[in-house]
């Protein structure tokens, strides 16, 4: 198999001589060099060594892209991505050696995008952002953060994707960058099909498909006509949308493109089902389905198996249904799909109902809800079109500085969220894969004793009310938390004012009462914050157990006093409020959070309260 595409890559070659004779030479070497790595690999080794040896007997060949042409080779051919990670990694390390920043940035980018085709979206996210830090050329930035921003259209979280996704365009327009901008435009309008504005989406889909057809670019003209025929899917034109899916898949096929054959299967098999015609609908998601097997594309596998789970819907096979819901459930955990998961959760809801088991309904139900809300979908048709507004204000009227403050009023926003909802979030993934766990082990037990799997449902029962019922008390613990510090504030006030009249009898008191006076306010001042301290103190460490722990454990030169603001700066409490709590003027305050932030060697742009907020 192997030998056959060796030839079929050499004839490719040997026609691009007659346009540059150079890079057949190039090609050669590469060929001859994967020759080597099979053998090696036949062996059930690769030895990188000795690749690098015989780089280094062609001193006139350029071995940083020899390392990224065999890695090409491999991960665009759907041949091997664990041998395209090998070379990939073998090519950042001869960067490193010789500090060459521009080159690791580029095989950054280049991993980056492999792990994407393996829908592993945390490692692409490192990946694409260790790129960034490693190049400066913004045509080259550009790309990266269009990249990123389609790990966010996959994970669901479509502000995020079109804050990138702007980004890039803004800076291959200011390059004149024709190929980025509609690179770009075609991933925005994926964007807008995903959220239901399906103008727009046409809008920026036509754009995009003319510059690919005067340039010729198959697969990008694919994944247009495909996205497309989404949109008249979307608005119930059914035929229509057929035709551009079946163009799509002609034009995925002739370019060997995986990934938009898989997609345009999906595609075609949902207009069918749509029509009725289940077992033409069947037979191309099941072809989908081996596909993204044999690619490793987990992001449209859970595509597929939720379609399918329709089907069996459809044929009253409930339990196949039921059995591939699940398996869609686990896989878009697994790779952080949230919005698949959503989905997931709410069609086992409703085959469970349909099957007549309530309780299982309810379950996933309750998960669906809390994913639901999760995940950031509120307005957000809404605030990618403020993106889109502000943007062609922006290049209508070159009105810079309002684009510039509406970007980080965006950004506020979304780092408000992020910080309110992590630890609900994180919560219900820890759930939502416990559960799953329990569920799969309460199968296997099933075969051996029906008895036992009851009792064991039970106990999963009780462990999830007891989780609830922690979560509940913890939620408790810190509004009482933050009553507490409020009433101290008050009692603080009450107290401030009673001082203010015991100073102004001081004026009428002779010399003994003044000092009498005077021991009076300062002894009632220190007692008073010595108490409302250790009060505070103790209901802080009951609701947040690790926070002084891991505060020593990074910082153990902090001071008594710099803890004690850490701790009331973790509860978002104002300079006012912590100045009244440690009978402190504001502007004290402000100078001890200056310190604070040095000690912590915070940066100019990192916020104190986020960086004691994820302690």
């Amino acid at each position: 198999m192997l030998k056959s595409i060796v030839l079929l890559r050499l004839f490719y070659y040997f026609v691009l001589f007659l346009s540059d004779p150079m890079r057949l030479k190039k090609t050669l070497l590469v060929l001859s060099l994967a020759a080597l790595s099979y053998n090696a690999y036949g062996q059930k080794q690769i030895n990188i060594d000795s690749l690098l040896v015989e780089l280094e007997k062609s001193p006139n060949i350029d071995k940083y892209d020899i390392l990224l042409e065999i890695s090409s080779y491999y991960s665009e051919s759907n041949l091997d991505f664990d041998k395209a990670l090998i070379y990939i990694d073998s090519a950042i390390r001869l960067s490193e050696m010789s500090e060459n920043e521009a080159f690791k940035a580029k095989c950054l980018n280049k991993k980056g995008i492999i792990y994407y085709k393996q829908s592993d979206y945390q490692q692409a996210l490192l990946c694409f952002n260790s790129a960034l830090t490693n190049s400066d050329d913004s045509m080259f930035i550009a790309q990266c953060y269009s990249n990123i921003g389609s790990i966010y259209v996959n994970l669901g979280n479509y502000n995020t994707a079109s804050d990138y996704y702007f980004k890039a365009l803004k800076i291959n327009e200011t390059n004149n960058f024709k190929e980025g901008i509609a690179d770009v435009y075609l991933n925005i309008a994926n964007v807008f099909i995903q959220l239901a504005e399906y103008d727009a989406a046409l809008d920026f889909q036509l754009k995009s498909l003319q510059y690919f057809i005067e340039n010729d670019y198959n697969t990008e003209i694919g994944y247009c006509l495909s996205n497309i025929g989404l949109v008249y899917l979307e608005l119930k034109d059914i035929d229509t949308a057929l035709y551009y899916f079946n163009r799509a898949l002609e034009i995925n096929t002739q370019a060997q493109d995986q990934h938009g054959i898989i997609g345009s299967l999906i595609n075609i098999g949902n207009a069918h089902f749509i029509k009725g015609n289940l077992d033409i609908a069947l037979v191309n998601i099941e072809k989908a389905r081996l596909l993204c097997i044999k690619t490793k594309d987990m992001y449209f596998l859970t595509k597929c198996l939720l379609t399918e789970v329709r089907f069996y819907k459809e044929y009253g096979d409930i339990q196949t249904a039921i059995t591939l819901g699940k398996e869609a459930l686990a896989i878009s955990i697994e790779i952080d799909a949230l919005s698949v998961a959503v989905n997931a959760n709410l069609a086992l809801s409703e085959l469970y109902e349909s099957d007549g088991d309530l309780s299982n309904s309810l379950i996933y139900y309750k998960y669906y809800n809390e994913l639901k809300d999760s995940i950031y979908t509120i307005e957000k048709t809404n605030a990618v079109q403020n993106l889109k507004i502000q943007y062609e204000t922006e290049k209508k009227e070159q009105q810079i500085r309002i684009l510039k403050e509406e970007k980080e009023f965006t950004e506020k926003i979304t780092l408000y969220l992020l910080i309110t909802s992590a630890a609900l979030l994180l919560t219900i993934l820890i759930s939502i894969y416990t559960f799953f766990l329990k569920i799969r082990n309460s199968k296997h037990k099933l075969q051996i004793s029906k008895t036992e799997s009851q009792k064991q449902e039970l106990e999963l029962a009780k462990k999830a009310l007891e989780n609830e019922n922690l979560e509940k008390d913890l939620e408790l613990r810190h509004k009482e938390l933050t009553t507490n510090a409020m009433n101290l504030i008050r009692n603080i006030e009450i107290n401030a004012n009673l001082f203010q009249e015991l100073n102004n009898l001081i004026p009428t008191a002779d010399q003994d009462q003044k000092e009498k006076i005077r021991d009076i306010i300062r002894s009632y001042k220190i007692i008073s914050q010595d108490k409302g301290w250790k009060e505070f103190e103790l209901r802080f460490g009951q609701v947040h157990k690790s926070f002084y722990q891991n505060l020593s454990k990074r910082f153990p030169d902090l001071s008594p006093n710099e803890k004690k603001l850490c701790a009331f700066l973790r509860l978002n409490m104002t300079t006012k409020d912590i100045a009244l709590l440690t009978f402190k003027s504001v502007n004290t305050i402000n100078q001890a959070r200056k310190r604070l932030r040095k000690k912590m060697n915070l940066s100019p742009n990192e916020n104190l309260i986020t960086f004691l907020s994820e302690l």
